[in-house]
């Protein structure tokens, strides 16, 4: 299992928050439950139609946020707000675009190299945030792990 951790910002507001994530992923790592995470920056938000899209970062981005959305209409999970669409209208020029907003932290868990959780999220009706999916790497619960999304 690997784990992918996005973080709005490294700022000293998150680091605390952050810290906690990575002292857990780290604890998971030298237990044998997670092979290895990776942490990344997403940013506040992302605008798929955007220059910046079209890039190897920008079309891997999409591709998250897509598979995510995937991931919970096929496991009846929902990640709303958390990776909430807005329709935005620039005052200068007049265009209107959708951005995506990404929460504080994120977290993406791969079995196989196939999304199969993501954090976080509202499953069978409880929330599921970051940290809470940590400690249950820690505890070595696979009880949540829903089916990873299909091909």
């Amino acid at each position: 299992m690997t784990v992918e951790l996005g973080v709005r910002s490294i700022s000293e507001d998150a680091q605390p928050l952050l810290d906690r994530a990575v002292e857990g992923l780290d604890r998971a790592v030298e237990q044998g439950t997670l092979h290895e995470y990776d942490v990344f920056v997403t940013g506040e938000t992302f605008t798929p139609t955007s220059a910046a899209a079209s890039t190897p970062v920008g079309r891997e981005m999409a591709s998250r946020v897509a598979d995510i959305r995937d991931w919970a209409s096929e496991v009846d999970a929902s990640v709303a707000p958390y990776f909430e669409q807005e329709q935005v209208e620039c005052r200068f020029t007049d265009q209107q675009y959708t951005r995506v907003r990404f929460p504080t932290l994120c977290l993406s868990e791969f079995h196989d190299g196939r999304l199969a959780f993501v954090a976080p999220a509202r499953v069978d009706g409880d929330l599921v945030d970051v940290l809470d999916r940590i400690e249950g790497l820690l505890a070595d619960e696979q009880k949540r792990v829903v089916a990873p999304v299909s091909e």
